[in-house]
């Protein structure tokens, strides 16, 4: 900026100078300043002050000389004194401003405001505005600093590197990244002293595209710039980013740059560089080594990299030393370790859903995958803490409305105490039931040539044996195992279908686990393979029977499959080996065994020979008991007590971890979309918020302009109103307009005629974006400073008078202001994270935790495509 005594002495006479013989002293004072002999120009300033006290050309050069040797105190005692002679004069007001702030002076803010406001002097307006831009920025207020920003923008022109620079600080500082990225993107490194441009280039990510160690590289070298240039916070983010960097010659550039300055040993980059070389005690030691209470700056340098470092234990201990150091965010994050390690893990992740999209919410994410994914241990036998899983899977149907999966949630917490479920499954005539017998002793299983279960049969322990048909549209039928073909033949002829048969029978073997007898897969009706489907998503283990004489079909090969991919564990079983030959039975063995290796998959156990059939006979005594070794039924019963009933645990624990991470996966995409449609809804609102902060700031910046055209635009409704005001006109006396009711009507009919038509026209002006601007739609802020205003004026308008002229403008300018200061109101919303995203994250990592742990012993299988027309494991 100028010298202000070169302007002001235009202005100002030496008359007074002169007459107290003080001259000398100014042109001494002059003199010495033009020289760069600061010191001396003040001294004969404070001269010329002491014969001509308050004089605005002494002022003038003590403020100058002062300012110029960063006498910052002196300078801002001769601003306000000289500000008091000379009022009108912004520049005096900027300076004010800029040297009382250096001081701490409390009225800075109102100096440069004052400033801010000059119309005549654009460069005197802007350079305010930046500088109060900057004072929210440093006093952690960007949503007020956007306001400068924008009556910057409306007073620049556009592109202006001094108008993207501080937006784009304003959004980073509200968490508005990608944004900031958007408003930035034409940014570029203009040379700045002070390096701020380079600090927000390396905090936005160095530049779009590129691959992440370019991006890397390209951040470090902004923000090594920004350290020489002794920009603040570079030396925090530069920390950061080395002790993130995984290339060796970034690390080593820095460390080059960073041991010229003699900088090595200062405990922040002792952390930085300890936490990259992967010795995280080493960080926290030199971390809480360098801590001092009180070290604002420092202090903030240390605990980003204790943030970058996601280091609780640091973090807890420098809450210890100085609460006051900590952020709000990071005392609600120790809060919710606190109570997770109290075992309270409920009120812990709620205290940190609410850090989402705060500074923190990446760690408090990190977090809380990790207290959710505790709670499913790695191996499936040990049990998962399901009172708390199942806790949040029903807190999330309820929180996103999807109350038609609780059933699914309470059916689970029933599971835990039910017995274990074996499907027998096969296609048609493989021997299902027949196997199911010969395992009771008992025929119990109906048999025969046609599809006889056509339906899932359930066979279950009871005191009583008995059987139960549940129909469609019928009431369900208690019949003996003997009647139950006849019973389901009964139920056909009526046009009916059995949905499922309920087999109870007293026998000791079914105490320890249900049999689920399924229809064959390749039965005529197509709903038997839906059947087949369910019976396996309910069991915990699958039988699975293949027909020795054609054994491994490509049809059943896929259908085990999918089966194997919802991890259902499935034992294979070739049935019928009676019917081979000698020495055949090793061969089929030999041959599916091979076809599962080159499918991926493999079974629960080595695949079985038997044959169900004369087991069935030599357990029932239809044939000597020599025939049941040679049905091969021993090695079967073996693995069915070793490797089935005796894992009864594990087997269980694993399906009820696949069937809710089914529940998890369907809610985690219903939060997914929710979030989505959210952060959608909050970009849109957002959007439209800056339009009307922009707004806001044009029509304040244009106050006067804004006002002459509304008034144009007044015309027809001025004659409307001078309409409305001839009965008043008319009245006989002075006394008969000024009554209360004459002006209180006179009043609302100004407002009713003038009001809408403001109100339109500042709401169609807004809608006057460039190309692919959101409009911010209609204005319904407007209103009441428009009424209020426009009411106003006309209550103070002579009795009988309708308002116009000057104080119609005057009443439109003051409505531009209130309608400002509102709109800007209504635009300072906080930011606020997507909703549903914590509950998305949690439920993610719930459904990872939880498919890890239901994973087939021996790996997953590939993805292939179900084979049962349905999605596998599902609930």
């Amino acid at each position: 900026m100028s010298r202000l005594v070169e302007a002001l002495t235009r202005f100002f006479g030496r008359v007074e100078i002169l007459a107290r013989g003080a001259d000398a002293e100014r042109r001494e004072a002059q003199a010495a300043l033009e020289a760069g002999r600061f010191l001396e120009a003040r001294e004969h300033a404070r001269a010329l002050l002491a014969r001509v006290p308050s004089s605005p050309i002494g002022l003038a050069l003590w403020a100058d000389a002062a300012g110029a040797v960063w006498l910052d105190e002196e300078a801002a005692t001769a601003f306000s004194q000289l500000a008091q002679q000379v009022p009108w004069r912004h520049d005096v007001w900027l300076r004010l401003g800029l040297a009382g702030g250096r001081t701490g002076w409390p009225q800075a803010r109102l100096a440069l405001e004052r400033a801010a406001a000059a119309t005549e002097d654009r460069a005197v307006a802007r350079r305010a505005l930046q500088e109060l831009c900057d004072v929210d920025l440093r006093a952690g207020e960007p949503a007020r600093a956007r306001r400068w920003v924008e009556r910057l923008a409306a007073a620049s022109e556009a592109g202006d590197p001094e108008v993207e620079l501080r937006r784009g600080e304003c959004l980073l500082a509200e968490g508005e990244v990608q944004a900031a990225r958007l408003a930035c993107a034409d940014l570029e490194l203009t040379g700045r002293a002070d390096g701020r441009d380079r600090l927000l280039l390396a905090r936005l990510g160095g530049g779009a595209g590129g691959r992440k160690d370019e991006n890397l590289a390209r951040r470090i070298d902004l923000a090594l710039g920004a350290f020489v240039l002794g920009a603040p916070g570079a030396a925090e983010l530069l920390a950061q980013l080395v002790a993130a960097a995984a290339d060796p010659a970034l690390v080593e550039r820095a460390r080059r740059v960073l041991g010229a300055g003699g900088c090595l040993e200062q405990p922040e980059w002792v952390a930085a560089f300890a936490l990259r070389e992967g010795r995280p005690e080493r960080a926290r030691e030199a971390l809480l080594r360098g801590f001092q209470p009180g070290e604002g700056q420092r202090a903030a340098a240390l605990l980003s990299l204790v943030v970058e470092g996601r280091d609780l234990e640091a973090l807890a201990t420098v809450g210890e030393r100085d609460p006051a150091a900590l952020t709000d965010t990071m005392h609600a994050l120790l809060a919710a370790e606190r109570l997770h390690e109290q075992g309270k893990d409920g009120p812990a992740l709620e205290r940190l859903d609410a850090l989402t999209g705060t500074e923190l919410g990446d760690w408090a994410a990190e977090l809380a995958r990790r207290w959710v994914g505790g709670w499913v241990p790695e191996g499936p036998g040990d049990a998962a803490r399901w009172d708390r899983v199942l806790e949040e899977l029903g807190r999330g149907a309820r929180r996103l409305g999807r109350l038609d999966r609780l059933p699914a949630i309470e059916a689970l917490i029933v599971e835990q105490e039910r017995p274990l479920r074996v499907a027998v499954v096969g296609e048609f005539n493989a021997g299902k039931s027949t196997l199911i017998n010969a395992w009771l002793a008992a025929d119990v299983a109906p048999t025969g040539v046609t599809p006889t279960t056509a339906c899932l049969h359930w066979v279950a322990w009871a005191p009583d044996a008995f059987t139960r048909v549940v129909a469609r549209g019928q009431p369900d039928r208690i019949v003996a195992h003997a009647d139950l073909k006849a019973a389901l033949r009964e139920i056909a002829e009526q046009g009916g279908a059995a949905e499922r048969v309920y087999i109870y029978a007293p026998i000791e073997r079914l105490r320890r686990m249900d049999l689920l007898d399924t229809p064959g897969l390749n039965a005529p009706e197509a709903a038997h393979a839906e059947q087949a489907r369910a019976g396996i998503e309910e069991a915990h283990v699958a039988i699975w029977l293949l027909d020795a004489t054609q054994a491994l079909k490509e049809t059943e090969r896929q259908a085990i499959q999918a089966a194997a991919r919802a991890g259902v564990p499935v034992q294979l079983v070739v049935n019928k080996s009676d019917r081979l030959a000698a020495g055949e039975t090793e061969r089929v063995l030999a041959h599916v065994e091979a076809e599962l290796r080159g499918a991926g998959l493999r079974s629960h156990r080595p695949v079985l020979a038997l044959s169900s059939r004369l087991a069935l006979r030599a357990r029932l005594g239809q044939v000597p008991e020599t025939a049941l070794v040679e049905s091969g039924w021993q090695p079967f019963e073996e693995m069915l007590e070793a490797h089935v009933i005796n894992r009864c645990d594990e087997l269980k624990e694993r399906a009820l971890r696949r069937k809710a991470a089914a529940v998890a996966a369907d809610l985690g995409a219903a939060a997914a979309r929710r979030a989505g449609d959210c952060r959608e809804q909050l970009a849109d609102e957002r959007t439209r918020t800056e339009r009307i902060r922009a707004y806001a700031a044009t029509i304040e910046s244009q106050r006067r302009d804004v006002a002459s055209e509304l008034e144009a635009e007044l015309g027809p409704a001025r004659e409307l109103l001078l309409t409305d005001a001839q009965p008043v006109a008319e009245l006989a006396s002075a006394q008969q307009r000024d009554d209360a009711e004459v002006r209180s009507y006179l009043v609302a009919r100004t407002v009713e005629r003038f009001a809408p038509v403001v109100c339109r026209a500042l709401a169609a002006r807004a809608q006057r974006g460039g190309p692919g601007e959101a409009a911010p739609g209609t204005l319904p802020e407007l209103e009441v400073p428009v009424r209020a205003a426009i009411g106003g004026a006309a209550a103070a308008t002579a009795s009988g008078s309708v308002l116009e002229g000057t104080a119609l403008r005057a009443a439109l300018e003051v409505a531009l202001g209130g309608c400002a200061q509102a709109l800007r109101a209504a635009a300072d919303v906080p930011v606020q994270a997507p909703p549903f995203e914590a509950l998305r994250v949690r439920l993610a990592a719930l459904e990872r935790a939880l498919g890890a742990g239901a994973a087939v012993a021996g790996g997953r299988p590939p993805e292939l495509a179900p084979a049962f027309g349905g999605r596998m494991g599902s609930c």
